[in-house]
This record gives C-alpha cells, structure tokens and sequence, in this order.
C-alpha cells in the first residue's frame, strides 16, 4: 500500500503535501516533526481521506524556518483490514528567505522553471519582462544574480550544488520566488 505519486512544497513556515494514494487505500495517517524525530512524537494527522481524483493533501504550518522536517505516512485498507507500516514520505525544508514583501500572487503563480527538476539548464519563464534574477541556496548564499530584460532566460545550472535552490524573479510588478531542484 504504498504512495504512488507525491509533490511536496515549502515557504518560510509552511509545507504543502499532495500524494496519490493506491486505490486499496481509505484513508492515510500522517506524523511529521523536525529531521529524525521518534515515532510517536511527532505532530499526528490522522485519517487524511483520499479526495475524487485519488489524492490526498495536507498543509503543515506555523512550523520553524530554515528546519528540516521528516515527513512519515502509513495506509489502511479496510478490505484487508490492513494498516500498513510507518514509511518515510519526504524530508522538506523550510526556506530561509522570510521576506514576503513585494510577492506578487499572479507572478507567484504564472512564474515557471522548467524542467524542474533541472540537470544542467532551466527555462526562467514570466508573463511579464523580467529586471532581475537572484538564485540562493537554503543556506542563503547567491549562486546568481544578474539583471534581465525578457520574459525569458535559460539559466545554466551545471555547476551549482545539487540538491534544492531558490529563484527569486523580480519584475516591475513586483516578485515571484519559486524553488528549483536540482539533480
């Protein structure tokens, strides 16, 4: 009974999950607290049922910035009345970047890096002309940050460190910060 699609996303103190559960399972039980807690000690979300579409979702907030967070799920099928074993769902962080001033939700939404995950390149793409592109690490140290002038832009991104970064856009309608993973 295991989880057969996930998405995780964080900002400054809030993780959104959304996985897709097998159709053998009613209901998820989530636990979540900082990397490598003991079981039972976690924060419990019980019960979590799997909407029409077969997914599941949870939104972890007023957690603390910058800190890892182990996420830990099991399954439960009632026609074998069945639970499943605790198994790791994901260990997210929390950003770093606590500024939220001059966010723009509609760039927020329509700003997108592709392919994400990247290997070696990633289309920066807006619907309006871009001025500025600032990309940090979780750590907060700038692997880039150069003036722009399209709604365009093809970052290399062979020799930054694998793992997750954070592109900040900035446009003259304000910004839209978005998390690039890197494989």
């Amino acid at each position: 009974m295991d989880i057969i699609g996930r998405m995780t996303t964080s900002v400054h103190t809030t993780i959104a999950l959304a996985w897709w559960m097998p159709d053998s399972a009613d209901y998820t039980d989530v636990e979540y607290g900082p990397a490598g807690f003991a079981e039972g000690e976690g924060t419990s979300k019980p019960h979590i049922t799997r909407n029409y579409y077969g997914y599941g979702t949870l939104m972890m907030s007023g957690l603390e910035p910058r800190t890892a967070y182990e996420v830990r799920m099991r399954n439960y099928c009632s026609h074998s009345d069945a639970m499943s074993e605790w198994f790791k769902f994901d260990t997210v962080t929390t950003w770093t970047d606590t500024t939220t001033e001059g966010i723009n939700a509609v760039l927020q939404e329509q700003v997108s890096l592709r392919p994400n995950p990247a290997t070696t390149r990633v289309l920066v793409a807006s619907p309006v002309a871009m001025t500025r592109i600032v990309v940090t690490d979780l750590q907060g140290r700038t692997l880039l940050d150069r003036p722009a002038m399209a709604d365009t832009a093809e970052l290399d991104t062979s020799s930054w460190p694998r793992g997750t970064v954070i592109v900040t856009v900035h446009t003259a309608q304000g910004k839209a910060v978005k998390k690039l993973a890197l494989r």
